[in-house]
C-alpha cells in the first residue's frame, strides 16, 4: 500500500496531469470553434439557430474526430514514467528496498487511475468551457437543453450536470483502459510515440471487425453515447471490467516474460 500511495503522490506532483488537460482544454475548444464557424459559413447566417445552449454544443462536438484524444491523451499522463523509472533502475532500487515486486502492480494500478482523472476532468471542463466561451443566449449552465439536444430513454435525470457526469465517468473507464492497455504494451517496446497511440489503432482495428452494434461489440469497444439513447450507462460498467480482467492478465504475462524471466 505504501508502495501505491508514492505512485499516486509522484503522479501529482510530476503536474503533467494539469499542463496537459490545459493544453487539451485549448486544443478542443479552438477545434469547437472553427466547428462552429464552419456551419455558418457552409450554410446562410439567418438559418442558422443563434440561441445555442452550451448543453446542446457539448453533445453536439463529442462525437466529432477530434475527441479522439479522450482515447489518446490519457496515456501521456503517467505511462511514459514507467519508461523512465526502467531506464534508470528505479524499479529495480525499488523493488530491492520494498523486498517485493508490488511496485509494476502499483505503476498499473496509478496508470490507469490517472487517465480516468485526465478523461473526467477533461470532460467536466470542455462543458464549462464551451459555455463561457461559445453558448449564446440566456441559458444556465446546468440547463438540460431538451429542445435542440437528444435526450435518450437511458437518462433519467433533469440537469445537464448529471448528464454530464455520466458521460465523463463513461468517457474514465475509456481513459482507465487506454492507460492500462499503453503500460502493458510499455511492458515490450520503447517507442513512446506507438505506445500512446496503440491503443486508438487496437480500438479503430476492432471497430472495423466488429462493424455491427451489438450488445457484445458495445462492451468490447467501449463506445460512448453522448445523447444515451443506445447505450446504457451499465454497458460501460461492463466494457470496464471486462477490460481490466483482460489487461490484468496480460500483465502478469507480460511481467513473468519481459522482466521476471530476465532477473
Amino acid at each position: 500500500m505504501r508502495t501505491l500511495m508514492t505512485e499516486i503522490k509522484r503522479m501529482v506532483h510530476e503536474k503533467r496531469l494539469l499542463w496537459l488537460l490545459g493544453v487539451t482544454v485549448v486544443y478542443v475548444l479552438i477545434c469547437c470553434l472553427f466547428r462552429n464557424y464552419y456551419y455558418r459559413l457552409e450554410y446562410d447566417y439567418v438559418e442558422i439557430h443563434t440561441d445555442m445552449s452550451a448543453f446542446y454544443l457539448w453533445q453536439d462536438k463529442m462525437g466529432e474526430s477530434f475527441m479522439a484524444v479522450l482515447e489518446i491523451m490519457p496515456s501521456l499522463v503517467y505511462v511514459l514514467s514507467f519508461l523512465d523509472d526502467r531506464k534508470n533502475g528505479i524499479d529495480n532500487r525499488i523493488c530491492c528496498k520494498n523486498h517485493s515486486n508490488f511496485y509494476y502492480t502499483a505503476k498499473y494500478i496509478t496508470t490507469m487511475l490517472s487517465g480516468m482523472i485526465f478523461n473526467f476532468l477533461l470532460v467536466i471542463l470542455m462543458y464549462f468551457s464551451i459555455y463561457f466561451f461559445l453558448s449564446t443566449g440566456d441559458k444556465g449552465w446546468n440547463y438540460l437543453d431538451r429542445k435542440d439536444a437528444l435526450i435518450g430513454k437511458y437518462f433519467t435525470g433533469n440537469t445537464a450536470m448529471e448528464f454530464v457526469l455520466l458521460i465523463a465517468v463513461s468517457y474514465a473507464f475509456v481513459g482507465g483502459v487506454c492507460s492500462a492497455m499503453s503500460y502493458v504494451v510499455a511492458m515490450w517496446i520503447d517507442n513512446r510515440v506507438l505506445i500512446c497511440i496503440m491503443p486508438y489503432i487496437i480500438f479503430r482495428i476492432l471497430g472495423m471487425i466488429f462493424w455491427r452494434r451489438t450488445r457484445f461489440s458495445d462492451t468490447l469497444l467501449g463506445g460512448v453515447d453522448p445523447t444515451m439513447t443506445d447505450t446504457p450507462f451499465a454497458v460501460m460498467v461492463d466494457y470496464f471490467t471486462w477490460w481490466v480482467l483482460l489487461l490484468s492478465i496480460l500483465l502478469l504475462v507480460s511481467y513473468t516474460y519481459k522482466i521476471e524471466r530476465k532477473r
